[in-house]
């Protein structure tokens, strides 16, 4: 429930004083994208492993981050973007379940309609669900924060916004 609150927190804060950072200008076209990840500790112990894949598709670009835990956790991370002059956040969905995290979550919004959805469980274990409309600012990074990098001007100082 802690979790639950802070994320609905961090939705609301960022809802009623939002930060606008910079838009990234598209200098590096993305495009597809195949990889294996393997996730490790400072002990150098494997801690998990997953995919990572981008695939173009007309106007928008799909990126998927797929992780497995050891003990059987899952995370995936879904951001589709478009990348047309500069990089904009179309959609996002982020899912956490399993024993690696104090809940299971799912996180997803589109930036069109403003809709952040969050499901979730109470401290009985019981499912919670919330949908709310939130004013996201153009230049959200979410899931796409390593394409952006990659692309934002070395020369400059770039602020990005994310919704936690």
């Amino acid at each position: 429930m802690k979790t639950f609150r802070s994320l609905l927190l961090g939705i609301l804060l960022t809802a009623t004083f939002p930060v606008l950072g910079d838009p990234v200008v598209v200098r590096h076209i993305q495009g597809y994208i195949s990889g294996f990840v393997v996730l490790k500790g400072m002990d150098d112990k494997i801690l998990g492993w997953g995919e990572v894949s981008q695939m173009p598709g007309g106007n928008h670009v799909t990126s998927l981050l797929t992780l497995h835990f050891r003990d059987g956790s899952l995370y995936e991370e879904t951001a589709v973007f478009s990348q047309r002059r500069v990089f904009q956040l179309l959609s996002y969905k982020l899912i956490q379940k399993g024993p690696s995290f104090k809940e299971p979550e799912l996180l997803s919004f589109d930036t069109a309609s403003g809709i952040v959805h969050i499901e979730t469980t109470d401290k009985n274990g019981k499912p919670k669900s919330i949908a709310k409309r939130v004013a996201l600012p153009p230049d959200i990074a979410n899931g796409i924060l390593p394409m952006l990098l990659n692309d934002v001007d070395p020369k400059g100082e770039t602020t990005l916004s994310m919704l936690v």
